[in-house]
């Protein structure tokens, strides 16, 4: 497996379809499109961030979408062919050996359809492939979505709470 070659289709909960692909530096002015509308909601930004952000920086976006697919593996979640639009990102970021942080934005008109999810489970499939056996992800103790994507993902999770913040492992070498 490639992982800067990475797609595949997948159904969402209401029936539609989405392609989950490898982020493009091609992707970058989309990705910032994507951006814009996804600082409209401000709890969406502040569950995501843990704080407020108001703006992507020309280096922010080109870290995002530039990515190496060694040390840094991004895909993203689109919707339709022509046009294509990007509605969700998912990363992970290697950390230590044998572990990376991982991360996820959707569009708020999109979320609670299991995007979060597929782009976990084919987060997990690269990672294992790359020799990836562990998730780690800092996550606001009330952002009950975020936290129920890793609750149903059928990984073993370690979790501890710390002012506010749920620090979650998840084992993905043990495939659920």
């Amino acid at each position: 497996m490639e992982p800067s070659n990475y797609q595949a289709t997948e159904e969402l909960r209401d029936g539609s379809t989405i392609i989950i692909r490898a982020i493009r530096p091609q992707d970058r002015e989309p990705f910032e499109q994507a951006f814009q509308q996804f600082i409209k909601s401000p709890l969406s930004v502040r569950l995501r961030f843990h704080g407020f952000k108001a703006s992507l920086s020309e280096r922010e976006a080109i870290q995002m979408t530039d990515v190496d697919f060694v040390n840094h593996v991004g895909l993203v979640a689109t919707l339709g062919t022509e046009p294509e639009r990007l509605i969700a990102a998912g990363r992970y970021i290697v950390s230590a050996d044998c572990r990376a942080e991982v991360a996820f934005a959707v569009l708020e008109e999109f979320q609670g359809k299991g995007i979060g999810s597929l782009l976990l489970k084919h987060l997990a499939t690269i990672g294992r492939a790359e020799g990836i056996r562990e998730f780690e992800a800092e996550v606001m103790a009330d952002n009950r979505r975020m936290i129920s994507v890793f609750e149903r993902s059928g990984f073993p999770i370690e979790r501890s709470n710390e002012f506010g913040v749920d620090s979650m492992l998840l084992k993905i070498a043990d495939q659920p």
